[in-house]
């Protein structure tokens, strides 16, 4: 069984069911490549290591853009929300 990431969301999106989180990625438009980071972090629960070689990029990369996806989730949820 493969290690599962140490997840740290804001408490806006610590409740959301897979479907609802699946939709604010969607909805948070980051981008193909970051929306896939994003369903391998959040989602699948790959650790950061993982997550990087699944996207062939660096794993500070993927540290250095996880705020700015979860920003922008942040505020696809409360749109969706609304």
């Amino acid at each position: 069984m493969a290690p599962m990431a140490r997840i740290s969301l804001p408490p806006a999106l610590q409740g959301l069911t897979r479907g609802e989180m699946e939709r604010v990625i969607e909805q948070a438009n980051v981008g193909a490549e970051n929306e896939r980071i994003a369903r391998l972090y959040y989602i699948d629960k790959l650790p950061q290591a993982d997550v990087a070689a699944e996207v062939y990029l660096a794993q500070a990369t993927i540290k250095r853009r996880l705020p700015k996806i979860v920003e922008k989730m942040q505020i696809a949820e409360r749109h969706l929300k609304n």
